[in-house]
């Protein structure tokens, strides 16, 4: 149990160290690619929305 305490308190120091980088991108690479990988997704579903208010005039589930 001490272990994690001692493993949390690094984490938070490195989450608190002011090293130019926003808050999530700090846990390294893999919280770069769940950022990249979560905005490809919301971008590919905004245009997909925007494609369906286009071409029949409503969104997919009132049409």
């Amino acid at each position: 149990i001490k272990n994690r305490k001692l493993l949390q308190k690094e984490k938070q120091k490195e989450f608190q160290d002011d090293i130019g980088l926003p808050i999530h991108l700090k846990g390294g690479s893999s919280n770069f690619l769940l950022y990249g990988a979560t905005m490809t997704r919301g971008t590919g579903a905004m245009a997909s929305s925007e494609k369906n208010l286009l071409l029949f005039g409503c969104a997919p589930t009132l049409c």
